[in-house]
C-alpha cells in the first residue's frame, strides 16, 4: 500500500488562492499555523479542466481532470498519487437558484453534497444521511480568496474533500 502524502493527513486546512499567477490558477494549502503544505494548480489553457496537487518538492501527489463538454452536468475525476481513480465530483449545470454539487467514490456511491453559500465560502459538506463531513469558512480579513476547511470525519479521504472544495471554488469564482 502506498503511504498517504502529508498534504492529505490533516483535519484542518487554510486554502488561499494566489493572485499573481498568469499561466495557471494556484491554490496554496496550509495548516492552521500557516505552514505551507503544498499546492493545487490548474492549467488555464487546456482541453478540459486539469488540476494537480503538488507537495513542497514539486512532486505531483494527486490529480483532478474534468470533462470539457457535458449536456446536463460537469464531471471531474479525482486520482491519487498512484494514478488510481478515487472519486468523482459532479455539478448540475441547469439549476435556477444556486449550484448543486455531489461527491462520489470510485464505485459511484454518493458521499456528499454541499449545503450553504458556496460563493461566500460559508458552507457545509453533508453526507447522504445528513451528517456534517466538513465545513468551509471564509477568512474575515484577506486580500485574496482565503478560507478555512475543517474535516469532521475520518471516513472520507482528505484528498476527496480538498478536491471537492477546490472544484467548487474554481467553478463559482471563475
Amino acid at each position: 500500500m502506498v503511504e498517504k502524502p502529508p498534504l492529505f493527513g490533516l483535519k484542518e486546512y487554510e486554502i488561499r488562492q494566489k493572485i499573481l499567477s498568469v499561466t495557471r490558477r494556484v491554490y496554496e494549502i496550509k495548516d492552521t499555523a500557516g505552514n505551507l503544505l503544498g499546492y493545487c494548480k490548474k492549467e488555464r489553457i487546456s482541453m478540459g479542466p486539469k488540476f494537480w496537487f503538488e507537495n513542497l518538492d514539486g512532486e505531483e501527489v494527486g490529480r483532478i481532470t474534468g470533462k470539457m463538454f457535458s449536456a446536463l452536468r460537469r464531471t471531474y475525476t479525482i486520482y491519487d498519487v498512484t494514478g488510481q481513480e478515487r472519486g468523482k465530483i459532479k455539478r448540475k449545470l441547469l439549476k435556477i437558484f444556486g449550484s448543486k454539487y455531489w461527491l462520489h467514490d470510485n464505485e459511484g456511491n454518493k458521499l456528499a453534497t454541499v449545503k450553504g453559500n458556496i460563493v461566500r465560502h460559508n458552507y457545509k459538506i453533508i453526507s447522504p444521511d445528513k451528517k456534517r463531513i466538513a465545513e468551509v469558512g471564509k477568512a474575515w480579513i484577506s486580500l485574496t480568496d482565503s478560507y478555512g476547511l475543517t474535516i469532521e470525519t475520518d471516513e472520507i479521504d482528505p484528498l476527496l474533500i480538498l478536491s471537492f472544495v477546490i472544484i467548487t471554488d474554481d467553478q463559482e469564482h471563475d
